[in-house]
């Protein structure tokens, strides 16, 4: 009767340890949730901020390489001239 009652007693006490546990992990676990969350949000960023520059750096190779074909162009224009201004002289 007695551990029945000392039972009893200790059970909110033992109900209420629990639940302050389970709380302290579940602010934890919610505090990792939002890095989690925080931490994809930077991958995702940064992804976005590396593709943004892949592109970048792909347009400007391709506007180099259509200079380049405009000069030898001009080159080969040049020379053309230059030949037939040789042929008339």
């Amino acid at each position: 009767m007695q551990d029945t009652q000392l039972l009893n007693e200790l059970r909110p006490i033992i109900l209420s340890g629990i639940k302050n546990r389970a709380k302290t992990i579940e602010e934890k676990f919610e505090t990792l949730l939002i890095n989690i969350q925080n931490k994809s949000h930077q991958l995702k960023q940064s992804q976005r901020i590396r593709f943004e520059y892949f592109q970048f750096i792909y347009i400007r190779f391709n506007e180099e390489m259509e200079r380049e074909k405009h000069i030898e162009y001009l080159y080969d224009k040049i020379e053309k001239m230059q030949y037939d201004l040789h042929q008339k002289m």
